[in-house]
């Protein structure tokens, strides 16, 4: 009586292939995938969670041979229709593909192409499951292959290319995928002007994508029948970029007034513009009563009373707002400008919004409020959950700007906070202990910057750990502001300096965790009863609160 190999008994059980796949690498994946058809739906499944070359897929119709003088693959033979067969049945579990890596399309010459073209049969689809795609291309001769991903399962697309070659593009995804359900477009050079054509195709295109749910668009594509298109639909997620050195473009339905056969944008929950969008005509209608995040690009000349009255305006009409991001933009060559950014601004938003829980304020200068200021804002912050005031500034210094002392009155009355970042000046350490209720048992990420002043990081560490949370990290964050990066580059080894001391900090907090864990449950106990009376006090207060509009 024979008995079955247990190598054979393995390979019968998908459970444990699929569990052996999860612990190999990309290449190993790669070839198990081409071994039998039992191991490779788990491999690939496995592959694609991962992301996987093009080059990797096309090696299954046969081995790919690199030509030097043109830095290209072909196939080394013409692959045969059985060899068609083979390929898709892997084809098929291919669902998202990226080339946002311009010599990822490129290194795959035009004739591998026309190989795989040759031996399909007429209609052919290459991946029938794609479903996600990421495209950048700036050269028409490839722009040509792009007809061979879009499909009728495709629901997402990134799309990144030059003006000239966005002709028949859209029409083209009208007709092949219907059921497009994210799109979002990026022009990567300077726009003046947007062909006529090129918005009829869009606009007709977007009368085709009835599960369109997610866009993101260059502001000179947002026309009026754009906008009125878009208000229509079921979007949740809006952003309208800014073009490149065409910021704040006069907003094309300025003084149109527009009619809506139903409320417009009735799903949306996500918006990023121009805060001139927000202000400008029917633009306001942006400013849905379902908007839950909203990111708005705000130039730093801006005058306050426009702030204010966006404030006023998302007061009005924003009911389920709970964060708001305000990244303030400088063209190059503007100067040290200040910060629009004011304590009777912060105070705006901050009463205008009493449920929100994120409030990011993203500048290369600090925001112009002092340490007294910023502390007197700490009990409008008490609903917050997240706060980052300008942790990457890199500007001048202000005159009594926030230190350590300012952290205090944040500990005191955002007892939720759980990540913060306050520009602030740590050269001086406060002499007296903080006060006994004031502690932060929740945060777990304080957010500092190389371009935070530091000098004593011992006393600096000490100083943080009386009210810090046992769990709280010492964040030294990394900027992704053009200009705090230029600026870092220039300030040579005294950045580096403080950002050492930084991590120092968070050194010393970690080696005394365990001792101040045992203290906690006695703060933990003591803040909870304040919490009682203060949330009775609040409730007054705000009840009487004047709105400074």
């Amino acid at each position: 009586m024979s008995y079955p190999r247990p190598g054979n008994q393995f390979w019968n059980v998908p459970e444990l292939v699929a569990e052996v796949c999860e612990y190999l690498a990309n290449d190993d994946l790669c070839a198990c995938a081409r071994v039998s058809r039992t191991v490779s739906r788990h491999a690939l499944r496995k592959l694609y969670k991962d992301g996987v070359r093009l080059h990797d897929i096309f090696e299954i119709l046969g081995p790919l041979t690199l030509n030097g003088s043109r830095g290209e693959v072909f196939f080394a033979e013409k692959p045969s229709y059985r060899e068609w067969q083979r390929f898709c049945h892997y084809a098929r579990y291919v669902e998202s593909l990226s080339f946002s890596h311009v010599k990822s399309l490129r290194s795959i010459s035009d004739e591998a192409f026309l190989d795989i073209l040759f031996v399909a049969p007429p209609g052919s689809v290459i991946f029938p499951r794609l479903r996600s795609l990421k495209w950048s291309d700036t050269r028409s001769q490839y722009m040509r292959r792009f007809n061979l991903f879009v499909t009728a399962s495709l629901r997402d697309l990134t799309l990144s290319s030059p003006m000239q070659l966005l002709h028949g593009i859209f029409g083209m995804l009208s007709r092949s995928s219907p059921n497009l359900r994210c799109l979002s477009v990026d022009i990567p050079h300077n726009i003046t002007n947007v062909p006529a054509t090129i918005l009829h195709e869009l606009t007709a295109a977007l009368m085709t994508f009835r599960d369109l749910q997610r866009v993101e668009i260059p502001s000179a594509f947002l026309t009026v029948d754009v906008f009125r298109l878009l208000s229509e639909k079921d979007i949740k997620t809006l952003s309208v970029r800014s073009c490149p050195h065409a910021y704040m473009e006069l907003c094309p339905f300025e003084d149109t007034a527009l009619r809506f056969a139903n409320t417009p944008f009735s799903s949306l929950t996500h918006l990023s513009c121009e805060i001139d969008l927000l202000l400008l005509g029917e633009g306001k209608r942006l400013a849905a009563r379902s908007l839950r995040a909203l990111n708005l690009h705000v130039p730093a000349s801006i005058a306050e009373d426009r702030l204010t009255s966006c404030a006023k305006l998302l007061a009005d009409r924003c009911d389920e707002l709970d964060s708001l991001s305000l990244l303030i933009t400088r063209p190059v060559l503007a100067g040290d400008v200040s910060s629009p950014i004011t304590a009777r601004v912060l105070t705006s938003f901050l009463i205008a919004i009493p449920g929100l829980l994120i409030l990011d304020i993203d500048d290369s200068v600090p925001v112009s409020i002092s340490g007294p200021e910023l502390e007197l804002l700490a009990p409008l912050c008490h609903n917050l959950v997240e706060l980052n005031t300008c942790t990457h500034a890199l500007g001048r210094r202000l005159n009594n700007p926030p230190g350590l002392g300012s952290l205090i009155p944040f500990a005191k009355h955002c007892r939720d906070l759980k990540v913060l970042g306050i520009y602030m000046d740590a050269t001086h350490v406060p002499n007296h202990s903080p006060e006994i209720h004031a502690s932060f048992t929740q945060l777990r990420q304080l957010n500092v910057y190389h371009g935070m002043e530091i000098i004593d990081e011992s006393a600096v560490a000490e100083y943080l750990g009386n009210f810090l949370s046992p769990d709280t990290q010492v964040c030294l964050k990394s900027s992704t502001r053009q200009e705090t990066t230029i600026s870092l580059a220039a300030l040579s080894a005294q950045v580096f300096d403080w950002a050492w001391k930084w991590e120092q900090v968070d050194a010393w907090l970690v080696d005394r965790k365990p001792f101040r864990e045992l203290i906690v449950p006695a703060f933990t106990q003591m803040r909870t009863i304040d919490k009682i009376f203060d949330d009775i006090e609040r409730a007054s207060r705000t009840r009487n609160q004047p709105v400074p509009f």
